[in-house]
C-alpha cells in the first residue's frame, strides 16, 4: 500500500505536469490545443470519415479547427486537409512550427500546398522560429516542385524571415544548387547598396567605423597582425583588402564562399557587407552587425589602409 504523503506527493507531481503539458500544448499550438481530441486523432490518422463525422456532429466550430489542420497537412491526409478548408478551417492558422503551409512545403508535398493555397493560404506569411515563409521551408528541403506551385501561388523570392535572409541562403546552405538556381531563374537576387561614389572612401568616417568594425570581433580577428583564433571562428579581416576571396590559407570555407572567384575590391566588401546571405548564398556569414553606410563604408576605409 502506497503511503497517503507519498500519494499526495504524485498527485501533485501528476498535477504539475499535466499543467505542464497544457501550456507546452498553448504555447506550440495556440487555443487550437482545445479542439475536439477525436478530431485531432482521426486528422493525424487521415481517418476521412471519422474526421467528418466529428463536423457533422457540431462539435467543432471554425476556430477550432487549425490544430487537425496542421496535423493532416504535416503528415500528408489531403482529403482531410480538403475537408477541413472546405468546413472553414484558416489557412494561416500559425504555431511555434509555422502554419499548415508551412508544414505541407517542410515535407514536399505537393498535393496539399496545392490545396492550401487554393483555400486563402498566405504563400509569404512569416511564421515558425525565425518567421519564415513557406518557401524558406520548400528551399531549405530541395523542394523543386513545391518551390514552382508557391512561385505561381505569389510566393515572393526575395522575402526575407527575421534574420534578414532570403529562401536562397536556405537552399545553398543545404546543398541544393538545383534549387538555387531555380529561385535565381524566378528573381532571387541580393538587396544591393548604391555603389561606393567618387572621394566617399578617401572621406570615410573612420571612428564610424572602427566602432562597427568592433562588432566584426564576436567572429573575426581585427587586429593586426593577429591570427584568428579562439572565439574568432571566421578569418581574420585585416589583409582581406584587394586580396582573393576564399583565399586565406588553412581556413575552412564555406563551398558558397570557396566556389568564389575574384578579390575582395571595395565594392565587393560594400555588397557582400550590406547583404551577406543575399550576395553570397550558403555563406556562413549568416548577417553583419547591423550598421549604417557611414559604417560600412567606415570599416571598408580600415581594411583598405591595412592593407597597404
Amino acid at each position: 500500500m502506497v503511503p497517503s504523503r507519498h500519494l499526495a506527493m504524485g498527485e501533485t507531481m501528476i498535477s504539475r505536469f499535466s499543467i505542464a503539458s497544457i501550456l507546452l500544448g498553448l504555447s506550440v499550438f495556440g487555443s487550437s490545443a482545445f479542439a475536439n481530441p477525436d478530431l485531432i486523432a482521426a486528422a493525424k490518422e487521415g481517418d476521412r470519415d471519422a474526421v467528418l463525422n466529428a463536423l457533422e456532429a457540431g462539435r467543432d466550430g471554425p476556430a477550432s479547427l487549425g490544430r487537425p489542420l496542421f496535423f493532416a497537412a504535416q503528415r500528408g491526409h489531403a482529403e482531410v486537409v480538403r475537408l477541413l478548408l472546405e468546413h472553414g478551417a484558416d489557412p494561416n492558422t500559425s504555431f511555434t512550427f509555422g502554419s499548415p503551409l508551412h508544414t505541407a512545403a517542410r515535407a514536399n508535398d505537393t498535393a496539399v500546398v496545392a490545396l492550401i493555397l487554393e483555400h486563402g493560404g498566405d504563400p509569404n506569411l512569416p511564421a515558425g522560429d525565425f518567421d519564415q515563409s513557406p518557401l524558406h521551408e520548400a528551399a531549405d528541403r530541395g523542394a523543386t516542385e513545391v518551390v514552382r506551385i508557391l512561385i505561381a501561388g505569389g510566393a515572393d523570392v526575395n522575402f526575407r524571415n527575421d534574420k534578414g535572409q532570403p529562401a536562397i541562403h536556405d537552399a545553398a546552405a543545404s546543398g541544393h544548387q538545383n534549387v538555387v538556381e531555380l529561385l535565381r531563374g524566378f528573381g532571387a537576387k541580393p538587396d544591393l547598396p548604391n555603389p561606393i561614389a567618387p572621394g566617399e572612401l578617401e572621406n570615410a568616417n573612420i571612428e564610424a567605423g572602427s566602432r562597427a568594425l568592433n562588432g566584426c570581433n564576436t567572429c573575426h580577428e581585427v587586429a593586426e597582425g593577429k591570427a584568428a583564433t579562439g572565439i574568432h571562428v571566421g578569418p581574420t579581416l585585416i589583409g582581406v583588402f584587394d586580396a582573393p576571396r576564399a583565399g586565406q590559407e588553412g581556413y575552412a570555407y564555406s563551398d558558397a564562399m570557396a566556389a568564389l572567384s575574384g578579390s575582395w575590391t571595395a565594392e565587393a566588401l560594400n555588397e557582400f557587407l550590406s547583404d551577406p546571405t543575399g550576395v553570397v548564398p550558403g555563406t556562413e556569414m549568416l548577417r553583419t552587425p547591423d550598421m549604417t553606410r557611414e559604417e560600412r563604408i567606415g570599416i571598408i576605409a580600415i581594411l583598405r589602409d591595412a592593407a597597404r
